[in-house]
């Protein structure tokens, strides 16, 4: 049995979550924040995967992981949205609006429980 670690299973989850299809997108939002939840609460050693993250050839998954870490003031977390905020895709469209909540001091990480 091969075990997935938290990122792997971010990765897979924000990959088929934002493939298009709305076939169980709660369900899989779901498991996106409870592997992020779980790489935040191991400590810094799950912060550096999630932002390692951040380098993903998927451009959801770079903005998934961006989004929670620009949320909590990780500097390196906006050049990579602002980068993918130059893409003519849903995500470059999706990162331009991360971009523009962040600077006007209303970003979130779509991570928390408050939110």
């Amino acid at each position: 049995m091969e075990y997935l670690s938290p990122a792997d299973r971010f990765r897979a989850a924000a990959i088929v979550l934002d493939d298009g299809s709305d076939i169980e997108r709660d369900a899989l939002f779901e498991a996106l924040k409870a592997c992020a939840l779980e790489l935040v609460h191991s400590g810094q050693e799950g912060l550096d995967e999630l932002a390692a993250l951040m380098d993903d050839d998927s451009a959801w998954v770079a903005l998934w992981a961006a989004t929670h870490l620009l949320a909590h003031g990780d500097a390196r977390a906006r050049d990579v949205v602002s980068r993918l905020a130059q893409g003519p895709t849903l995500a470059g469209f999706a990162a331009q609006v991360a971009l523009d909540e962040h600077r006007a001091g209303r970003l979130q990480s779509p991570f928390d429980p408050a939110v």
